[in-house]
């Protein structure tokens, strides 16, 4: 299997910055579910390629709303805390995983205290 590299996220990705530590994010980042997902080759590449994107959005954040008079524009990413559902390549992420791990993934952790 080939690895993602810069120009394969710049294609889905329009970024000016090197991509390269989004891709070792990603990939570190997918390791812990790549066995237990069971994702083919071709599958693993597409969802590292979105994750690696997604890590970059956060760092470059997309317009998403841009008003021309009294300018106003909102930019891609949302709160702390949604994980990949934080940005649309991480939907993407998502939405490729036939197993539903990553959207797991994706969903605060919650800690139960219990008083006695």
């Amino acid at each position: 299997m080939a690895d993602v590299v810069a120009a394969d996220v710049h294609a889905i990705f329009d970024t000016g910055m090197d991509t390269t530590p989004f891709i070792v994010t990603a990939r570190v980042f997918l390791a812990t579910y790549k066995s237990q997902a069971g994702w083919v080759d071709d599958l693993y590449f597409e969802i590292w390629r979105w994750t690696a994107a997604h890590f970059a959005c956060m760092r470059d954040p997309r317009e998403t709303d841009v008003k021309r008079l009294d300018t106003s524009i909102a930019f891609e990413h949302g709160p702390l805390g949604q994980g990949l559902k934080a940005t649309r390549y991480g939907q993407q992420a998502i939405a490729l995983d036939p197993t539903g791990i990553l959207a797991t993934a994706s969903e605060p952790q919650r800690t139960l205290f219990e008083v006695f």
